[in-house]
């Protein structure tokens, strides 16, 4: 986590959908990324991870609900990057932010806070397969 990362305490704090570079994909669905460090038990963040990634599963309906059906994210110790897309605004981001202040709440977040997440069409091999890869 960067110092100054936001609690997710309020869904204020988190943007709406950012739009994507023309250069980046044509792809008409956007992408929301929240860098999160996990809490810490006993030495490990494993617990925190998997309370963590229960919730986000039991919070698909209401993205879906939100027009964000898509969702995964990355491991990155100690924490994770999780991504939601799909169409803009509805809600999604409410619906993560709400999810991370349960968790922190919970003590499985230590701290959160929200970034645009564009691919990388040339690292993807072009902007046709940063398309395919991404939806």
């Amino acid at each position: 986590m960067t110092p100054g990362s936001v609690e997710p305490t309020t869904t204020d704090s988190w943007p709406s959908w950012p739009s994507p570079s023309s250069a980046t994909t044509r792809s008409p669905t956007r992408w929301l990324q929240a860098n999160v460090s996990l809490a810490s038990r006993d030495g490990t963040w494993r617990a925190a991870e998997r309370a963590l990634t229960a919730r986000l599963d039991a919070a698909r309906p209401a993205l879906a609900a939100a027009r964000a059906p898509l969702l995964w994210f990355l491991l990155k110790p100690p924490g994770l990057r999780i991504r939601l897309g799909g169409e803009p605004g509805h809600g999604a981001a409410r619906v993560l932010a709400d999810c991370l202040a349960a968790a922190r709440a919970a003590g499985d977040v230590a701290a959160a806070f929200p970034s645009a997440y564009e691919a990388e069409p040339f690292a993807l091999g072009g902007p046709d397969a940063a398309d395919a890869v991404h939806p």
